[in-house]
């Protein structure tokens, strides 16, 4: 799991809430991303981690919250997944936009 304990400490260096990361076995890890740093932390994975392949987008009822995990693959069979939630009511004011 070298690559994936390289890209971990990359993630943490540049994002400390990323700190609990988890890496449950070869070629996967999970992140739990605030939805007010998700874009930033998906384009650092994408063009300075070379996360290029978005495999899925997965959509969950968290309850009060929608859930997304966003599946992000590596050519050589990494899988990123990015974690992130958003309230149900008015989920665009909580990412900061006018709603």
């Amino acid at each position: 799991m070298a690559q994936e304990d390289e890209i971990k400490q990359q993630l943490v260096e540049k994002f400390a809430f990323l700190n609990e990361m988890t890496i449950p076995r070869a070629r996967r890890m999970f992140a739990e991303v605030p939805l007010g740093k998700f874009a930033e932390v998906f384009e650092f994975a994408v063009k300075q981690l070379n996360f290029t392949i978005l495999t899925t987008i997965t959509g969950l009822d968290e309850g009060a919250n929608l859930g997304f995990i966003y599946h992000l693959a590596r050519t050589n069979g990494i899988v990123l997944n990015l974690h992130t939630k958003a309230p149900k009511e008015k989920p665009a004011r909580a990412h900061g936009r006018p709603g």
